[in-house]
């Protein structure tokens, strides 16, 4: 593979980086949705914030992220087949209930078990949405089986809803330093979620503006 890739939708430039970094880190859905097998798992969720926290909600998802404050906004969030963790699959539905922890926790049902060899792609819906989850053999999950999932903040990607662009969370201080140089002044505000611009991909931890 090359050391740089370019990634283009519809003839429009989308992401511009090695293949770990537009792979780790994509600049928008279409590139998440693009690379990968199967690729980035995206579900529509509200990002909204509760005593302090960060959280992130969806039907049959829900998860608390970071510290911070905003106003609720509805995302696409994302998250890679490999980085969802089984936490528990049966028959039982009251044993779904689970102390709340960091990252996201979902819950749904298996659909298929796909046997790759030593790995398995395991096909769960998670509301109205299917959700792929890659993970080592075990074969002991089933399709019909109750299924619990979590992955942690930090495998967790967001999307603006309308333009696609990958959303970063500025903390105060990145937001007060970048405030006048790369930011929109009325968006540097203590932790806010900003838009990265295409097609460079930005450096972690920046607030930039929408191209």
């Amino acid at each position: 593979m090359a050391t740089r890739i370019a990634v283009l939708n519809a003839g429009h430039l989308e992401q511009i980086g090695t293949p770990a970094e537009v792979y780790d880190r994509p600049a928008s859905a279409f590139v998440a949705g693009f690379l990968g097998s199967p690729a980035m798992n995206l579900l529509p969720a509200t990002v909204s914030a509760v005593d302090g926290q960060i959280r992130l909600d969806a039907d049959g998802i829900r998860g608390t992220m970071w510290a911070g404050e905003t106003e609720a906004f509805p995302v696409m969030l994302g998250v890679r087949p490999e980085h969802w963790q089984v936490e528990w699959a049966g028959a039982a539905t009251d044993a779904l209930a689970r102390p709340e922890a960091s990252g996201l926790i979902a819950t749904g049902v298996i659909d298929a078990v796909e046997n790759l060899g030593s790995e398995e792609i395991v096909y769960c819906t998670i509301g109205a949405h299917r959700t792929a989850v890659r993970m080592l053999r075990t074969d002991t999950l089933v399709a019909g089986q109750q299924v619990r999932l979590h992955a942690k903040a930090e495998h967790v990607h967001l999307f603006d809803r309308d333009s696609g662009r990958r959303l970063e969370w500025v903390a105060d201080t990145d937001a007060d330093a970048d405030a006048d140089t790369d930011t929109d002044a009325d968006a540097a505000v203590a932790g806010v979620v900003t838009v990265a611009s295409a097609p460079r991909t930005p450096p972690r931890d920046s607030a930039l503006t929408p191209a």
